[in-house]
């Protein structure tokens, strides 16, 4: 077991004040199958107060609203990570996970990538587990694939980033929920710790078989993918 320091900052800046600001954050690291999140604290600017409750998949959701003008808006969140690459718990099955989102339909880009994949699993050992076909998936996308930040926006599709052939590390995400579920291997978006030969912590963002919608950090200063 690891234990890990982590701190994330996001600041937005505006091009002219705003006033009556209403927002939703998920930006707290979630307590799951292989990690544990202790000591978190969050600290907001501008300053206020806000309201938390837990979602469906375990993930911390804050709510709040800036009434007075302000042209920045951003927030710092620390905390201790635990995690256990060895004893990993399994999770409950949820459907939903068999299907796209609206970020993940496909199109004839991702047909043509999920196909490629299919040769390649069609390769795989006959004993091969859900997570050597996972990663075989994962170094076809990966191929295709151009880290080009500034070519995508949040809004950007993956069948719209399939066909660009280029993006970041939520649109490699995206790419790959799509081409796993277009071929019926049932996955979500994840991101959690992990240790990297280097002893650095980094934030990575993964396809998983169990449980939708993740808690991404914007940047990190630990080092550092949202789903759909």
């Amino acid at each position: 077991m690891k234990k890990l320091t982590f701190a994330y900052e996001m600041r937005l800046t505006f091009s002219a004040p705003v006033t009556e600001h209403r927002f939703q954050l998920r930006c707290v690291p979630v307590t799951g199958p292989r990690q544990q999140v202790i000591d978190v604290n969050v600290r907001m600017e501008p300053q206020v107060d806000l309201e938390s409750t837990i979602d469906s998949f375990g993930s911390r959701v804050m709510t709040g609203c800036i009434p007075q003008a302000h042209a920045s808006f951003g927030y710092l969140v620390t905390g201790i990570a635990f995690v256990d690459n060895v004893n990993i718990k399994e999770e409950p099955f949820k459907p939903l996970y068999r299907f796209q989102s609206e970020l993940t339909k496909p199109g004839a880009a991702i047909g043509e990538l999920a196909e490629q994949c299919r040769a390649r699993l069609s390769v795989l050992c006959a004993d091969a587990d859900e997570l050597a076909s996972a990663q075989a998936i994962m170094d076809e996308v990966y191929g295709v694939f151009d880290y080009s930040p500034g070519s995508t926006t949040v809004q950007t599709n993956a069948e719209e980033a399939c066909a660009l052939r280029k993006g970041v590390c939520q649109d490699y995400a995206h790419v790959m929920l799509s081409v796993c579920r277009f071929i019926s291997n049932r996955r979500r978006s994840r991101i959690s710790f992990s240790m990297s030969e280097r002893k650095r912590i980094r934030v990575l963002s993964v396809p998983s078989s169990a449980a939708e919608r993740s808690t991404p950090p914007l940047s990190s200063t630990a080092s550092s993918c949202n789903e759909g």
